[in-house]
This record gives structure tokens, C-alpha cells and sequence, in this order.
């Protein structure tokens, strides 16, 4: 009996556009530094944003994998075990879901009947993901008498190759600007503030915010258009 894996490293974009801003972030603090002489208070918050950078890039270099095999359900985060759920401490296996809108989710419930694991579509996990995880699960649970249930046609099965890489829903790239632009705005503000009011990392920092509510209101107009696909799949 094989392990069935899926695993997701991130978009190929998040992990360049991770290094670029690392780099962008460390030249513009190295210069409020080495030139402005900033307080101890603002050094902290311009330090704060590399090890959040730092520790993304790192997580996003391991990845992430579901897995399924003779033993029960597991989550890795990189080579470390985060969860694991045996197969003879699970009493139901239930996926819902639409064809129409490529959503499902997908729950595994013990014998005490707590969810001890839930799945959804995300741009993690696509459709096609769940349903590996959904067959394989199902097709070792059936050697203890638990039989998945779901409304979209699956069976137990496993797949011709142990290890996928995860697909995922099509990921929206400008709200993730948006957010991006709006917190380093936010920063370089505050910053900018306690720095004695110095008038142009405070101001550049606004001009950051204002261009990501101005993408956010864009990215909010383009989803009212006809034919444009929401959150839930539906149009």
C-alpha cells in the first residue's frame, strides 16, 4: 500500500516576488540607517517586516504536503509532522461540494465525533486535490469498516502516482498587491512618525496606502462585472 501525497510549494510568482521585496526592504532600511540615524523604536519596526519576509520565504522553500497511506490521514510542514489521524480512530469521511463552482471541502470526523480534519478549496487546494485525498483516504478506510460519503460521484480508489503537486484555484494576484503595499505603507508611516515627523518616509508611506485602496476599489469593481468569477465559483 502507497503513500499518497500531495504538496504545495506556493505560486511560482510569491516565490519571486518574495526575494525582490526582501531585497527592495532591506536597501530602503539600510538607507533610513546609515543616513537618517532613526531612534531605536523605528530600527525594531524596520526590522520586523525582514523576519516576517525571511520566515515566509523559509516556509514557502519547504512547502506543505497532505498525505494518505495504511496508517491514517497526516499535514507536513516540510519534513516535520504537524498532524496525523489513524485510520481506526475515524468514524465518518464526508465530502460536499459543486461541480458547477469547483468548490468542495472535505472532513474527517473521530469516534468521539469531533472534525479532526477540514479540508476546502482554496488556492492551496484545488478540486482535483481533494478528490485524491478524498479517494485514497476512503480507500484505506474501508479495511475499518468506514465508508466516505459525498455527493459528487468519488470512489475509493488510489491514484497511478503517489505524489501530486497541488493545483490549487487560480489565485487572484491584486489583492495580495493590495495588501502587500498597504502594510508597508503602514509601516513606513508609523515609522515616519516617530522619526521626529520627517516628512518623506511619513508621506511616501500614505502615497503606498492610497495606491492600495485604490487597488482594492479596482479589484472590487472588476468582480461586480458580468462574467467575472467570485469567491464562491459562481458568476
Amino acid at each position: 500500500m502507497r503513500l499518497v501525497r500531495v504538496f504545495y510549494s506556493g505560486p511560482r510568482i510569491l516565490r519571486l516576488a518574495i526575494p525582490v521585496t526582501l531585497f527592495g526592504w532591506i536597501l530602503l532600511s539600510g538607507y533610513l540607517v546609515l543616513y537618517a540615524g532613526p531612534p531605536l523604536a523605528v530600527g525594531i519596526l524596520l526590522l520586523i517586516p525582514i523576519l516576517v519576509l525571511v520566515w515566509v520565504a523559509s516556509a514557502s522553500a519547504r512547502g506543505v504536503s497532505w498525505e494518505a497511506d495504511l496508517i491514517g490521514y497526516s499535514f507536513r510542514r516540510g519534513d516535520r509532522l504537524s498532524q496525523l489521524v489513524r485510520w481506526q480512530d475515524v468514524k465518518a469521511l464526508l465530502v460536499a461540494g459543486t461541480h458547477r463552482s469547483s468548490t468542495a471541502s472535505m472532513a474527517i470526523v473521530d469516534t468521539a465525533g469531533k472534525t479532526r480534519v477540514k479540508l476546502v478549496t482554496s488556492y492551496a487546494l484545488g478540486l482535483d486535490d481533494i478528490r485524491i485525498l478524498y479517494e485514497a483516504s476512503a480507500y484505506y478506510l474501508r479495511d475499518f469498516g468506514v465508508y466516505g460519503k459525498n455527493n459528487l460521484g468519488w470512489h475509493p480508489s488510489l491514484p497511478t502516482s503517489g505524489t501530486h503537486a497541488a493545483i490549487g484555484e487560480r489565485p487572484r494576484i491584486l489583492p495580495y498587491v493590495a495588501e502587500s503595499l498597504f502594510v508597508a505603507g503602514l509601516s513606513i508611516s508609523v515609522t515616519g512618525s516617530l522619526y521626529g515627523g520627517l516628512a518623506a518616509p511619513a508621506s511616501f508611506g500614505v502615497g503606498l496606502i492610497g495606491i492600495a485602496l485604490a487597488i482594492f476599489a479596482v479589484n472590487k469593481l472588476r468582480l461586480r462585472k458580468p462574467g467575472v468569477r467570485t469567491d464562491d465559483g459562481q458568476r
